[in-house]
């Protein structure tokens, strides 16, 4: 009866996710995890291209190495860290440290 009314017969996920991407045929699809992109070093704010200095030749480096050698507060170079990351110029590692992309 329900298919004589129009549904639609799902085998697997597939045919559900065929249906919805019918359903909303405006959407964009979103890809976050395989964008190549990065910020040109020239659209860097000063402090963030002195914090990206201090990577340069592989180094890798804490927080408070940062802090220090710019000196510059914790909370300021966790602020520009964060946004490095956002821009996917640097990762941070397991133990806490940064290093360049």
């Amino acid at each position: 009866q329900l298919l004589r009314d129009g549904a639609t017969l799902v085998t697997s996920v597939d045919d559900i996710l065929e249906e919805l991407r019918y359903a909303r045929p405006n959407e964009p699809e979103l890809d976050f995890g395989k964008s190549e992109g990065t910020v040109a070093a020239s659209s860097l704010s000063e402090v963030e291209q002195a914090v990206m200095n201090c990577f340069q030749g592989g180094e890798i480096a804490s927080p408070d190495t940062l802090s220090e050698s710019l000196s510059k507060s914790a909370a300021e170079i966790s602020s520009v860290l964060m946004g490095l990351e956002l821009k996917r110029m640097i990762v941070k590692r397991a133990d806490g440290c940064f290093e360049a992309k």
